[in-house]
């Protein structure tokens, strides 16, 4: 099969643990991950850590120290599953990009 490249969100989960949240149909075949900071060009090799395909999630994790160096913040989420139709609020970058989308 021919090589593709694609694009994903990913967000750091937990700063101490050096986790990255992403979608595991985004990694599931990837032979090479590299992701990269919002606003800089400079791209990391990351490595998966575990992929969850019921909920069709993945953790990721960067080795190389640099990465985490900076003004990165992990995003904070439920500590609950959240009642049957409360108000959620979705975050990504569906088009690629630096413009986060609400």
């Amino acid at each position: 099969k021919r090589q593709q490249s694609s694009t994903s969100t990913a967000f750091v989960l937990n700063l101490e643990e050096r986790l990255l949240l992403t979608n595991r149909h985004c990694v599931s075949h990837a032979s090479c991950i590299e992701v990269r900071k919002r606003g800089d060009d400079q791209k990391f090799e990351a490595e998966v850590l575990a992929r969850a395909t019921d909920c069709d999630l993945a953790l990721l994790t960067v080795r190389d120290e640099s990465f985490w160096s900076g003004q990165l913040t992990a995003q904070r989420l439920c500590e609950s599953v959240p009642a049957l139709f409360s108000e959620v609020v979705c975050v990504g970058y569906p088009t690629g990009g630096d413009n986060l989308c609400v």
